[in-house]
């Protein structure tokens, strides 16, 4: 038995079963069919599908060409976006006038209606006529506009309004491979010059050569240095003649802005610096003037370079080993030449850094010889920013903020693009509590050196102490996968969960600093639920034996880090006690204590309140 039921079922018998099956609706199935395919034949008859077709080839070729042709312009990525959301936002209106118009020999007409239709189905295109020449008129002025204020950019200024750079390390390519320090000295050499080009935002040293190796895309390293333009080049010696080659990429398109290659002695380096610098300068800046009267610098001898170069590879390591060892080659190279200004420039940035990286060294007798070495080198260029930012940090850890700030203040002067001066600065404002001004330090010392843990670490700090909590567990995140076992960064990720209330975060950045500085991680669980429950509460927890064992690693931890533990868990006698030893080492610096909220149940304390008097009055 089957047949329709009311048009909705029809019911099937077979071997004692009955099966429910759809109903046919061959009408309306052939009704619809019929529809899509009138629709279809319009739209060819319209030539509205030969229309999207040709409009999407030539939006194809248009793409091509503008990738091709934009960046020998300028004009970035930034400006291919643009083009292609204008010719996403003009489908829609060359569809619409398609399908209104014909082309035609004789001009462009309606489209007639078709002729087995009574009455003509086409929109009337007074309205969609105009909306669509008034929108596509506006998109074009407003792109016209947009270009011609980027070419005039460019014009003025090289590669828009602020151009940027990043020197990376000269690879060497010497027979013998021991060149590196002389392709290092040379960058960093170019890289000091160009910092004090006004308009020019040069990368710091430490994240520039973090891409020593030359593996990654220059676009990656563009993007992660926050430049658009990349210095890179070659060094090759033998005996004493150099070949250096240098090419200034762009960093969105990866093409070659301009190349040239230098064959000379060793002893026309600085000549070659100074030429590569002003051709970068006159490509990005429009300028070939270069600040400082690059002509009248005081030409070392060969020997009290060499001495140089290898120490400030030395000294980048930023350790126990490496700063001693730059002290050494660096008083050899004053002895070479009495009048190296520049080698005076790195004793004071070495002795400023040693007692930091070196515990066993007297920070008193360091920060002495770091000014003395400073002043000799400002005596004799007072155009070199390095030394005014050394004899700022001297100035600082010795409590003389106003001198530090004016010191600080001429090493931006001098060198704009000079990270450590508004990294340090930064840290002495949040000192004073001037955090607003800090903050925007930190950001710029973030901005130009992206690549460095202890930047990205103190950034944090000052967005924590300035309540942006979220923001702060960022930059302290991005410090980690720069460098995932930099203690201060773990233990500023443990304060971020402890001022966000998580308990386990907070527990677990405790452990893995504690597994860093070989703290015992025994303890770690209870002293974590007791800064929780004194920050919640402000009733200290029972925890003397916890701390006690934590004491006994002191020069493993150290004495500022040992105050802040004592005092997020409401140790008062502790948090004095350490303090006081933090005030005698200097390490009291990096605890921002008169901003720091875990000094906040202390402020009216006189033991506290005696401590801060004592190293200036900064409350």
């Amino acid at each position: 038995m089957g047949g329709n039921l009311g048009g909705v079922a029809a019911v099937e018998e077979g071997a004692g079963a009955r099966r429910w099956r759809p109903a046919r609706a061959d009408g309306v199935d052939e009704r619809m069919r019929d529809k899509v395919l009138g629709i279809w034949r319009e739209l060819r008859r319209r030539r509205v599908v030969s229309t999207i077709a040709a409009y999407a080839a030539g939006g194809f070729v248009l793409l091509q060409l503008a990738e091709i042709l934009l960046p020998a312009f300028g004009l970035g990525p930034r400006a291919l976006r643009i083009l292609l959301a204008l010719l996403l936002a003009g489908f829609p209106i060359v569809v619409a006038l398609s399908w209104v118009f014909d082309v035609t020999r004789s001009g462009i007409r309606r489209t007639r209606a078709p002729e087995d239709a009574p009455d003509d189905p086409a929109p009337a295109p007074s309205a969609l006529v105009l909306s669509g020449v008034m929108v596509t008129a506006v998109v074009l002025g407003g792109l016209g506009w947009w270009l011609v204020r980027e070419a005039e950019s460019v014009g003025a200024h090289g590669v828009g309004t602020t151009s940027s750079i990043a020197v990376l390390p000269f690879t060497d390519l010497s027979e013998a491979g021991d060149q590196q320090y002389l392709g290092d000295g040379l960058a960093e050499e170019i890289l000091n010059v160009l910092s004090g080009v006004d308009g020019l935002q040069v990368a710091a040293r430490t994240s520039a050569f973090a891409f020593r190796n030359g593996t990654e895309d220059v676009r990656d390293i563009g993007e992660k240095l926050n430049v658009t333009t990349l210095l890179e080049g070659s060094v090759r010696r033998s005996g004493d003649r150099v070949r250096v080659t240098a090419q200034l990429i762009d960093t969105s398109s990866g093409f070659h802005l301009w190349s040239r290659t230098y064959d000379r002695t060793m002893e026309d380096l600085f000549d070659i610096q100074d030429e590569i610098a002003g051709s970068i300068a006159q490509e990005l800046v429009g300028r070939l003037d270069l600040p400082g009267g690059a002509a009248k610098r005081h030409v070392a001898p060969q020997e009290a370079q060499d001495a140089y170069w290898r120490a400030r590879a030395q000294m980048g390591r930023r350790d126990p080993v490496g700063l001693p060892e730059a002290i050494t080659l660096l008083q050899g190279a004053v002895a070479a030449d009495p009048e190296y200004a520049a080698a005076y420039a790195g004793l004071a940035d070495a002795y400023a850094l040693l007692p930091i990286y070196a515990p066993a060294a007297s920070p008193a007798d360091a920060w002495t010889q770091a000014e003395q070495w400073a002043e000799q080198a400002i005596r004799l260029d007072s155009t070199l920013a390095d030394p005014y930012a050394s004899l700022g940090l001297v100035r600082a850890l010795r409590q003389d903020r106003t001198g530090a700030l004016q010191a600080f203040g001429k090493a931006i002067e001098l060198n704009p693009s000079y990270a450590p001066a508004f990294h340090w600065r930064a840290n002495v404002l949040a000192e004073m509590g001037r955090l607003d001004e800090a903050r925007r330090d930190a950001t710029r010392a973030a901005l130009l050196d992206p690549l460095s843990p202890a930047v990205a670490t103190d950034h944090g700090k000052i967005l924590l102490w300035s309540g942006d909590v979220q923001a702060a567990g960022r930059e302290l995140d991005r410090a980690l996968t720069l460098d995932f076992s930099y203690r201060p960064a773990l233990f500023g990720s443990a304060l971020v969960a402890l001022e966000q209330g998580r308990p386990l975060p907070l527990q677990m950045a405790l452990t893995r600093w504690a597994a860093i500085v070989g703290a015992p991680m025994t303890v770690l669980g209870e002293l974590s639920q007791a800064m929780i429950d004194f920050r919640e509460t402000g009733v200290p927890s029972p925890v003397d034996a916890s701390l006690q064992q934590l004491d006994a690693g002191q020069e493993l931890i150290g004495s500022g880090t040992l105050a802040s533990i004592h005092a997020l868990v409401g140790a008062r006698e502790g948090m004095l006690r350490w303090l006081r030893a933090a005030v005698a080492d200097g390490s009291w610096a990096e605890e921002y204590l008169v901003v720091n909220p875990a000094y906040d149940p202390y402020r009216d304390d006189p033991g506290f309140r005696s401590i801060l008097e004592e190293i200036g009055d900064i409350g």
